[in-house]
């Protein structure tokens, strides 16, 4: 009996001999190809203007508010900006008292509950979208990214095998590959992401996110190459901040500082979000700037405690255990992980017990974390840490030895320097 991750893998293979066509961070919006209205021809921002016009001459047009809504996320994408998630929701309650068929009603809450970081309630609203509407293949994909923050990794495979089975696309492929990078297959993902941007997307800026996952996925293997990805989607999507850190990870990796520092900078200049300041203030203290690094931090503090409604326990509690308070890094993880027990959530907690000092209780936690394999470089980055604390030097090396192999950035972005390390 096939498993659900071989019956992906054929069905891409399948699929790219038949057809011309080959993924938490980016949430990919999917709601809107199941809306009856969208936008053509004009920039995001004018299709928004277009469409609250429309609602507030047509409180009561269903579609057009559902289109509104799939606009406000796919600008969330692009800007960070979750004050357009309680827009998204006033909208939803309005329509819900005059439409009939609530589905797709019910799938816009699960996104806006996903990218809120509160997978158990977008778990069920997918759950009720499916139970009105089966056959739309976006609710199958909303439901999957739930599972898949809920460590439920087979229920995740099964709902993403729905989505393609319905309609193989860009969100469907996006996700594959996602799923692929999460289980080791890098080769896999790259061909899927490959595919996603075969199909095409309405928005430049998902196919820009495409291209940026290669970049990601290339750059241990093939800097060059992963470069030539970073300045496609920036030609695509000009200013696209991932794009733009990732070509500071580079030019930081060739030593070219004045470059990475001007690429790491514009970044957190187009989206100020943590991750770009956690990123800066990385890049300075190992060029010995501590001064900056230590502002960087601080207003990587800043953003994480002015989340907005978000949840960001997980990425808070990795915060903290380097930069903060561990007893409040440790509370942040045991939070996170009961809220959504991913290998991410594990890896948290083992981290967070790391740093307390409770090596034992974090063995077991970090042992949970490489349930799905030894692929992400720092989870097995902090199982060599672990580790080492443990007094299994042998296991130490191995784990940091291929969490270099993955990722030449693995001590300099987590916690060693690579001097710290011998093999």
């Amino acid at each position: 009996m096939k498993t659900h991750s071989t019956l992906i893998v054929s069905l891409i293979g399948i699929l790219a001999l038949l057809t011309s066509v080959g993924f938490v961070a980016y949430q990919i919006a999917s709601v809107d190809e199941a809306t009856a209205t969208t936008a053509t021809g004009t920039t995001l921002d004018r299709s928004i203007v277009d469409l609250e016009n429309q609602v507030e001459k047509e409180p009561k047009n269903t579609p057009v508010a559902l289109g509104l809504s799939a606009a406000y996320l796919q600008k969330v994408r692009e800007t960070g900006d979750i004050s357009y998630y309680e827009k998204i929701l006033k909208l939803l309650d309005t329509a819900e008292v005059h439409a009939q068929d609530t589905a797709v009603i019910l799938a816009t809450r699960a996104e806006v509950e996903n990218g809120r970081h509160d997978f158990a309630a977008g778990l069920e609203y997918s759950k009720q979208a499916i139970k009105k509407n089966p056959e739309v293949s976006a609710f199958y994909g909303i439901k999957s990214d739930s599972e898949l923050e809920l460590g439920n990794y087979d229920e995740a495979l099964h709902s993403l095998q729905n989505m393609i089975d319905r309609k193989p696309n860009f969100s469907s492929f996006a996700r594959v590959a996602y799923q692929r990078e999460l289980h080791g297959d890098r080769a896999g993902a790259l061909e899927a992401l490959e595919t996603a941007i075969s199909a095409g997307s309405a928005h430049a800026e998902n196919i820009a996110w495409a291209y940026t996952e290669m970049g990601k996925l290339r750059i241990k293997s093939n800097p060059e190459i992963a470069k030539q990805d970073f300045k496609r989607a920036l030609e695509l999507y000009p200013n696209f901040a991932p794009a733009l850190e990732g070509l500071g990870r580079i030019a930081w990796k060739e030593e070219e500082n004045d470059e990475a520092e001007r690429y790491y900078t514009q970044a957190f200049d187009v989206l100020p979000l943590a991750q770009y300041a956690l990123a800066l203030g990385n890049f300075y203290g190992t060029q010995g700037d501590v001064v900056k690094a230590d502002q960087y931090y601080v207003l990587a503090d800043l953003a994480y405690k002015n989340s907005g409604g978000v949840n960001i326990d997980l990425e808070y509690a990795l915060f903290l255990a380097e930069h903060g308070d561990v007893s409040e890094a440790l509370t942040r993880a045991q939070a996170a992980y009961s809220a959504h027990p991913s290998i991410y959530a594990a890896d948290a907690m083992a981290w967070a017990l790391y740093k307390n000092n409770r090596v034992p209780d974090a063995r077991k936690y970090i042992t949970e974390a490489l349930r799905l394999g030894e692929h992400d470089p720092m989870i097995l980055f902090h199982a060599g840490e672990i580790a080492e604390s443990a007094g299994e030097t042998e296991k130490s090396r191995a784990y940091f030895k291929k969490a270099l192999a993955l990722d030449q950035y693995a001590a300099t972005n987590y916690s060693k320097s690579l001097a710290d390390i011998q093999f």
